[in-house]
């Protein structure tokens, strides 16, 4: 029997993906190493972000041995801006892991088919170092936007601190910010996108506030959120309540975490992308870009 074990190397965090012979994930990881810690400022991935990355694929790979399948492993915005990334995947090349860097455009496919979404579907991905948006209709990708713009970058950028004047600053780079290799601002992407259909938003910032909406802030629960469908008003009522608490509380609710002090700018992000989008609310998925890269690496398996 094929088994499959995916990690996603993302500027705040590596996941892992273990699923079965019918595709159907099996078990779910995260750790959090911000290998794109001051990436904005040096343009290169610090030492003690690849250790503590590299340290985390080392035991992926062990849990992929074990689970008894081989580690497909790719990375994001990150890795794909900074100018030593030779030298990272090198040094993953010699732990036995192999490492796909994907483009923007690509990073967006991979969320949209990740969600698998009928009929209609605008696709939002707010990560550490990039945000994505892409549409499609029935499984078949109509279009895929990235900037790098994101909640990692953000914080590096306004600082812990920041207050309503940093965040309107923040979105008046997100929305002039221009996409990966094309010549729109993300305003611009993302209003072509009218009408959206239904709005799906995958990764950390929708999960993360789609739990505490649904009040399951103890630990994380894919089942509690997958699915929910959230307001424009839930969302802004969560980032209130989060936006009266110091960073420390925020960290200290266990479904935040390490991404306490980061919540608030992903948020921003997302009530952009919503307003831009004339999406009233958005429905959340935990199943996103690992899922979307399994399948993609079978279907090149297969033309290959």
């Amino acid at each position: 029997m094929t088994k499959y074990a995916v990690t996603d190397i993302g500027t705040n965090s590596v996941r892992l993906m273990l699923a079965d012979e019918e595709l159907r994930v099996v078990e779910k990881r995260l750790a959090t190493t911000r290998i794109g810690e001051k990436i904005a400022e040096t343009g290169e991935l610090s030492e003690a972000g690849m250790e503590r990355t590299l340290n985390a694929l080392l035991g992926y790979a062990k849990a992929a041995s074990d689970f008894g399948a081989p580690l497909w492993a790719f990375a994001t915005s990150a890795v794909r801006d900074a100018k030593n990334k030779e030298e990272f995947l090198r040094r993953a090349r010699g732990l036995g892991i192999e490492i796909e860097v994907v483009d923007g455009g690509t990073e967006a496919a991979l969320a949209y088919i990740g969600v698998g979404a009928a009929g209609k579907a605008t696709l939002i991905d707010i990560g550490g170092g990039s945000t994505e948006a892409a549409q499609g209709e029935n499984g078949t990708l109509k279009a895929g936007f990235s900037a790098p713009v994101g909640c990692v970058r953000a914080l590096e950028r306004f600082g812990r601190d920041a207050g309503e004047k940093e965040f309107g600053r923040l979105s008046e780079w997100f929305r002039n910010e221009r996409i990966s290799g094309g010549t729109l601002t993300m305003k611009e992407a993302l209003l072509s996108l009218r009408p959206a259909g239904r709005v799906y938003a995958v990764s950390g910032t929708a999960t993360s506030i789609a739990s505490i909406f649904v009040g399951a802030e103890e630990r994380y629960d894919a089942s509690a959120v997958q699915g929910k469908v959230v307001s424009k008003g839930d969302v802004f009522a969560v980032m209130k309540r989060l936006g009266k608490l110091t960073v420390e509380e925020r960290c200290a609710i266990p479904v935040l975490g390490e991404r306490g002090d980061l919540i608030l700018f992903g948020g921003a992000i997302l009530l952009d992308c919503m307003e831009l989008l004339g999406a009233g609310e958005i429905t959340v998925s935990d199943s996103d870009n690992l899922e979307g890269y399994l399948r993609y690496r079978l279907s090149q398996n297969q033309m290959g």
